[in-house]
C-alpha cells in the first residue's frame, strides 16, 4: 500500500490512499481503508480509467471531503474473465500508461466493488463524465448505480465567485489521466468553491 499527503494549493490537504493487492490477500491497512469515511461525508467524486471508451474499467478513483481536506481512495481492477481482450485499446493505453501485467496483479473486480460499496454507503456520487463512468461502474458492480453530473450539480450548488473559481481551478489543474488524481482534482475544486461560498455568507 502507498500513502501520500500533499497540499492541493488552497490550504487544504489531499490525502491519497492507494490499495495494492499481493495476489492473495489485502494488507491490514488496506482492510482498514474499506471502512466508510466520516458520517458527515455524503458526496463522492468518481473517475475511471478504462481499457477503451467502449471497454471495461481498469482503475477507479473516489474522492470525498472530510474535515476540510480531500481524501482519495483508488485501486487498479483485475479484469473479469468475461471482459473481452478485444476492448483493449493501445491508444488509451498510451494515455493512462497502465499495463496488462499490472492489471493481472491487481485486486479482483469483486473486491474492488466491495470496497467501493463500503466507502460510499448511501452517499451521492458525481462524475464529470457520467455516461462513461456510469457504464464502467455498472460493469464493476454488476448493477446499475446512478451518478450525478458534476457540472449540473455544481451549477445547482454554487453561484457567482464560488462557481467561477471552481472552473478556474479545474482549468489550472489538467487531468493527469489516473483515476485517483483525477477524482481528487474534481473534489479539490469543489472544496475551494465551498470555502469561497461560505466566506461570502
Amino acid at each position: 500500500m502507498e500513502c501520500s499527503l500533499s497540499s492541493d494549493g488552497s490550504g487544504a490537504a489531499a490525502h491519497a490512499l492507494s490499495c495494492n493487492f499481493d495476489g492473495n490477500s489485502w494488507s491490514n491497512a488496506c482492510k482498514e481503508a474499506k471502512l466508510r469515511p466520516m458520517e458527515e461525508t455524503s458526496l463522492f467524486f468518481i473517475d475511471f480509467e478504462a481499457s477503451s471508451l467502449w471497454g471495461w474499467p481498469i482503475e477507479i478513483g473516489l474522492s470525498w471531503i472530510s474535515h476540510g481536506r480531500v481524501e482519495t481512495w483508488s485501486s487498479l481492477i483485475r479484469p473479469r474473465p468475461d471482459w473481452s481482450d478485444s476492448a483493449w485499446d493501445t491508444a488509451a493505453n498510451r494515455i493512462h500508461g497502465i499495463t496488462r501485467r499490472e492489471l493481472g496483479l491487481a485486486p479482483l473486480a469483486s473486491n474492488v466493488a466491495d470496497t467501493y460499496r463500503n466507502i460510499v454507503g448511501g452517499g451521492q456520487v458525481i462524475s464529470d463524465a457520467p455516461d462513461y463512468d456510469g457504464a464502467w461502474l455498472e460493469q464493476l458492480l454488476e448493477a446499475s448505480f446512478p451518478l450525478e453530473n458534476y457540472h449540473e450539480y455544481a451549477a445547482g450548488t454554487f453561484s457567482g465567485a464560488a462557481l467561477d473559481y471552481l472552473y478556474e481551478r479545474l482549468e489550472r489543474s489538467k487531468p493527469p489521466h489516473r483515476a485517483g488524481p483525477d477524482s481528487a482534482r474534481l473534489a479539490t475544486a469543489w472544496l475551494r468553491a465551498l470555502q469561497i461560498s461560505r466566506s461570502s455568507q
